[in-house]
């Protein structure tokens, strides 16, 4: 099968942290055969001094490469800085993602049978056109945030509207991500649910990771994995630190980077806890510091899925998440990790409490959630599903 996947959250050469689960899908289902090629439209921005970070990192990305054997091709687009443009840049990104499916056509080694879109606005919007010029199946896959945010926007909402009936099939990632879509749209009686994966490979690969100097000895290391934002409750796992007795504080590690870490820094500093800021890793590192964590903490009140969490499962870390959101569909409480109401602080120093007065449990909880992960929520498995939906969009 020739699957041509359009997503703009897609690694680039020189940053292959954003979008690292759509590479992982197309890894997979390339192992299975099929051949894969992916458009990644990437705005376009001009050889200027000085750009904001959120510009800048888009300067050097190439027109074309090849990551893991995969070829990825980023055609450019007009971009706007805000929000509210998102309808218009839609159109943008769709003028550049037609263009370049209509150079395929003429590709004698790669005819398309299917297109899947990640997510319905842009990509999913974006091959409308070429969609139906080819008589081509479009899948569109959904992750949370073109729900979450892009929703609120009525134009967006009709955008987003058109894609979802001119798809063969519609997949979210989880049932929660479904649950929310359905406040906005009708007609998902016949939606797919296919969980996201871990790739197990290079997981295993991974060492651990040697643990900052200014951690102490003998203590749970307590980790959270993602954007230092204020949906993602970091802050709520430093109030529950500061709750515990000074003598059984553990070790907090934070794997990433975000508009919030100035501010945790100051507070970490000023509370006078051992605190160690990674910053952004590679994918890879991500995995050696989950290899030297106990519990991986991260009370996320805006969470689809949460990729963090299965990959902390399989390192034999078991989690904290919040009820209600994306991990509730696979953290078995109390058994493989553990569900909180969100922003209660409490509830996350009564599981510390709990768990530094039971290392043994900590093991326990661990393995019980790395041995659930490797059975259910691999990339493989995900490629597995995957592939039967192509089929049927092919067949309808």
């Amino acid at each position: 099968m020739d699957i041509l996947i359009v997503s703009h959250l897609y690694p680039t050469p020189a940053d292959s942290v954003p979008g690292i689960f759509v590479h992982q899908q197309a890894q997979a289902l390339q192992e299975r055969g099929h051949s894969v090629k992916v458009l990644s439209p990437t705005p376009y921005v001009p050889n200027v001094p000085h750009l904001p970070n959120r510009w800048a990192r888009f300067r050097d990305t190439p027109d074309r490469s090849q990551i893991d054997g995969i070829d990825v091709s980023y055609p450019k687009y007009v971009s706007l800085p805000s929000l509210h443009t998102l309808p218009l840049v839609a159109k943008s990104v769709r003028r550049s993602v037609d263009s370049a499916i209509s150079n395929l056509e003429y590709s004698p080694s790669f005819s398309p049978d299917v297109v899947n879109a990640h997510v319905p606005l842009p990509d999913g919007y974006a091959c409308l056109p070429a969609c139906r010029r080819l008589d081509v199946p479009l899948v569109t896959t959904v992750h949370g945030a073109s729900i979450q945010i892009s929703s609120e926007n009525r134009l967006c909402r009709r955008q987003i509207r058109t894609v979802f009936q001119s798809s063969a099939e519609v997949v979210f990632n989880s049932e929660v991500l479904l649950g929310k879509a359905k406040k906005y749209f009708n007609g998902f009686n016949r939606a797919r649910v296919v969980p996201n994966g871990v790739p197990l490979a290079k997981l295993d690969s991974a060492s651990a990771a040697e643990l900052p100097a200014n951690f102490s000895e003998n203590r749970m290391v307590v980790a959270s994995v993602g954007s230092l934002q204020p949906t993602k409750g970091q802050g709520d796992v430093f109030e529950a630190l500061q709750n515990l007795p000074a003598e059984s504080r553990p070790n907090y590690l934070l794997i990433g980077d975000g508009p919030k870490r100035e501010e945790l820094e100051r507070k970490a500093t000023a509370l006078d806890l051992p605190v160690h800021f990674t910053g952004s890793v590679p994918h890879e590192d991500v995995f050696s510091y989950l290899k030297s964590t106990d519990i991986m903490a991260l009370p996320s009140t805006e969470e689809a899925f949460g990729i963090a969490y299965i990959e902390a499962m399989a390192c034999e870390s078991p989690v904290v998440g919040c009820e209600g959101e994306g991990p509730s569909e696979f953290v078995d409480h109390g058994e493989t990790g553990f569900l909180v109401p969100p922003n209660d602080p409490k509830a996350i120093t009564d599981i510390l409490t709990d768990l530094h007065d039971n290392p043994s449990k900590v093991r326990r909880m661990g393995k019980k959630a790395s041995e659930y992960v490797r059975n259910n929520l691999t990339w493989a498995e995900n490629a597995r599903k995957n592939e039967k939906i192509y089929q049927s969009a092919i067949e309808k």
